[in-house]
């Protein structure tokens, strides 16, 4: 094998020299040989793709195997845990904290009172950009000027992997440690995601929205003049549409926000955590997974339920400041701006 050419390219060199060497039927053979190279590489191409395929097939069923197990664990909890007595903040406490503590409770907070107001600015904003042509034009301007494709592969395959690898560390850590501290934020990072990703799948299903390419070549020189394709929306429709909300930015966000608001370092925890999942945020632009509205309403879902969880850990954990009123920060990417902003929590 010659140095730096490919097994495909020696191959095809092989066949041309024994072409050569024939008498009046070399041009036939030199023909049959480039068929038979391109064959053979759209063979290759295709197995490369099918190992992708095969890896974010894998990446998918490992997450919703966790997150299905999860759910039925938190789940079952609910129906069967009693009620503990009202006005025994300490009761448990040598116990390490688990996923499954006041579950129900946790639930009922993360999709009631000020959890409304997320969801109506998630809806809100969607409803500014989907008809007015914003999300295609911040998806044009976005491919045009801000296009980083190893970005949005990292941002891809590790919104797959870092929402479970991360709260699953952090847990088992704690109880190998015996550290409450870890303990919590494992088991309130977990409880975040399992709700998150349960209210993700329902508004995806729910709307029908359309990916960018919808499901297209995203690489067809056409790719980016479909503004029709921001606009399309098909309620149960099943048909592979499953853009909105963004369950990459979602897991993400949730869990940035549960880790923040249980930590007892809220800044530093956020520090860390938000511009992690606001760079998981922008991959899905970037890397064209994602309309902006889509992004935008799986951060601003996912701040409501995390940071909810996030508290009421860390009530009962007994920090006296773990309700009190606060802000936090939230990943915001669209055409020309991209960063952090601050959100109100009460």
């Amino acid at each position: 094998m010659l140095p730096g050419r490919s097994s495909g390219a020696v191959f095809t060199a092989g066949l041309m020299r024994e072409g050569v060497a024939r008498e009046h039927g070399h041009l036939h053979s030199r023909a049959s040989s480039v068929r038979l190279s391109i064959q053979w590489d759209e063979r290759h191409g295709r197995s490369d793709r099918g190992t992708l395929r095969a890896l974010v097939g894998a990446a998918r069923r490992a997450r919703f195997s966790f997150l299905t197990a999860g759910s039925i664990l938190i789940t079952a909890h609910a129906g069967a845990a009693e009620v503990a007595p009202s006005g025994e903040p300490g009761a448990g406490a040598s116990a390490l904290p688990s996923p499954l503590d006041a579950v129900g409770d946790d639930a009922l907070r993360a999709v009631s009172g000020w959890q409304w107001v997320y969801l109506a600015g998630a809806v809100a904003a969607t409803a500014a950009m989907s008809p007015t042509g914003a999300d295609h034009a911040i998806r044009v301007g976005v491919q045009e000027h801000a296009r980083v494709p190893a970005w949005g592969d990292a941002a891809y395959y590790g919104g797959y992997v870092l929402p479970i690898v991360v709260p699953a560390s952090l847990y088992v850590g704690g109880l190998v440690a015996r550290d409450h501290e870890l303990a919590g934020a494992g088991s309130a990072a977990i409880e975040a995601l399992v709700f998150t990703e349960l209210v993700t799948v329902v508004l995806k299903v729910g709307t029908g929205r359309p990916f960018p390419a919808n499901g297209g070549d995203p690489n067809a020189p056409d790719h980016l003049q479909h503004p029709e394709y921001a606009h399309e929306w098909a309620p149960f429709g099943f048909a592979g549409r499953y853009a909105w909300p963004s369950g990459h930015t979602a897991a993400a966000v949730s869990i940035a926000a549960a880790l923040t608001s249980y930590s007892e370092n809220p800044w530093l925890v956020g520090s860390i955590a938000y511009p992690v999942a606001g760079a998981i945020a922008f991959g899905m632009l970037t890397g064209d997974h994602h309309w902006a509205s889509d992004v935008v309403a799986g951060a601003l879902l996912a701040q409501g339920i995390g940071w909810s969880v996030g508290k009421s850990f860390a009530a009962r954990a007994g920090r006296s400041s773990a309700h009190a009123d606060c802000v936090t920060v939230v990943p915001v990417a669209s055409f020309g701006v991209q960063g952090l902003a601050v959100v109100g929590s009460f």
